[in-house]
């Protein structure tokens, strides 16, 4: 089966499309696991879509953020609930060291606010 076929990846690809969306959280907390790689950030159960992102602080409140990635992938994930859970905020282009370097996201430049404060 071709990866960019696979549920996890199109969740990944529609989440990434977001301009809200600096990452994909990689903290080793949620991934799907699939032979010889995994997808960072996305873990899809029969029921229920969850994804943990890095989200851009550009002044927009953070739930509406959330709500801009449910959006995304109502169309990819069948009907299951999406839950999504903001892992860190980056300012500007900043990228914090547990994000998913795949994501095309690119390298930190700066801490992220939960690297400042100590998280």
């Amino acid at each position: 089966m071709n990866s960019a076929s696979e549920p996890a990846d199109l969740v990944a690809e529609a989440v990434m499309a977001c301009p809200a969306v600096a990452a994909l959280a990689d903290d080793g907390l949620l991934a799907t696991f699939l032979p010889g790689r995994r997808v960072a950030g996305v873990r899809i159960t029969e029921d229920v879509c969850e994804i943990a992102v890095v989200l851009r602080l550009d002044g927009s409140p953070l739930p509406e953020g959330a709500e801009q990635v449910r959006r995304a992938v109502t169309p990819v994930v069948g009907g299951r609930r999406i839950d999504v859970m903001i892992a860190d905020v980056v300012i500007a282009g900043d990228v914090p060291a547990h994000a998913e370097i795949g994501s095309g996201a690119g390298v930190a430049a700066e801490p992220s606010l939960g690297e400042v404060n100590g998280r």
